[in-house]
């Protein structure tokens, strides 16, 4: 169920997380085609657009696939988030490599690959350093509706651990169960939700 359009927010902004990491892995590799042939670089860059394209999106793909967008997953160090990214762009340049011996006309040389990774490294790394600040910062409000005691005593559970991504802004009733007072906020009943949610 998508209460009050979490979900949408959620895979929009995993969708432009993961847009931003293969521009900036397109710029990178347009600005390492430029410092290592600066003299006919247009040239070798349209030669080259197939196996960037590929490379940033497979990056994208593999930081995707370890977690590295979701707020929901436990951030990792930045050293393990260095190496998560580091292995996300191997990876992805081994795939561009791979596709080249496929593909023999869009080979990208040592040095444009060389350069290329490096500035994507740093640029994708600043980006993830930004990213994984907003993401310790993130938390979702959450309301629970509860129908008994013992939905009750979870929802004094849920506040006790005071879970990193979560603040309980109350209880819900259905109407049947009126949660004791003290503690946990009541927020009302299930008949009075589009109150609440506004």
């Amino acid at each position: 169920m998508d209460a009050n359009g979490i979900l949408q927010k959620h895979w929009f902004r995993v969708t432009r997380y993961f847009a931003l990491d293969a521009l900036i892995f397109i710029l990178a590799f347009v600005l390492g085609t430029w410092l290592r042939l600066p003299e006919h670089w247009g040239e070798w860059l349209l030669e080259y657009t197939p196996g960037i394209l590929a490379g940033a999106l497979v990056f994208s793909c593999v930081s995707y696939i370890f977690g590295l967008y979701t707020p929901q997953s436990p951030p990792p160090s930045a050293f393990k988030r260095a190496v998560l990214l580091a292995f996300c762009l191997l990876f992805a340049i081994g795939f561009m490599v791979a596709t080249f011996y496929v593909n023999f006309s869009g080979r990208i040389g040592r040095g444009v690959m060389l350069r290329s990774g490096l500035l994507t490294y740093l640029g994708v790394y600043l980006h993830h350093a930004i990213l994984s600040h907003r993401l310790k910062n993130y938390r979702e409000r959450v309301a629970l509706i509860v129908t008994s005691a013992y939905d009750a005593a979870e929802a004094r559970l849920i506040e006790a651990f005071q879970s990193r991504n979560v603040e309980l802004a109350g209880l819900i009733h259905d109407g049947l169960y009126q949660p004791a007072a003290g503690g946990t906020t009541v927020l009302g009943g299930v008949a009075e939700l589009p109150e609440i949610v506004q």
